[in-house]
């Protein structure tokens, strides 16, 4: 009886021919890739994106604009254009975005 021990032999063989890989998002979205190395060892040929039934496409402006209706002035919370981090209303003032 043989011991098969430590690590297993790795197998780093590039895929040839025809090939998809499925990636699925946090948010419900499912991307496929479809690779041909025929064509081209660059890259993928094309990308499908299927996204969820009611999915939000709005951006994360729309959305901070949505979210800061609904707060006192006080609570709201604003995009810092100098590093796009979210600053707090005294911090704003101070940097002069509002």
């Amino acid at each position: 009886m043989t011991e098969n021990r430590g690590r297993p032999k790795e197998n780093n063989k590039p895929l040839e021919g025809k090939y998809k890989r499925v990636y699925h998002s946090e948010d419900g979205t499912k991307m496929t890739w479809y690779y041909d190395t025929n064509r081209t060892t660059n890259g993928p040929v094309k990308v499908d994106i299927s996204y969820p039934k009611g999915y939000d496409f709005r951006t994360f402006e729309e959305k901070l604009h949505d979210e800061n209706k609904k707060v006192p002035l006080t609570k709201r919370k604003y995009l810092n254009p100098a590093n796009d981090k979210l600053v707090g209303y005294a911090r704003a003032r101070a940097l002069g975005i509002i």
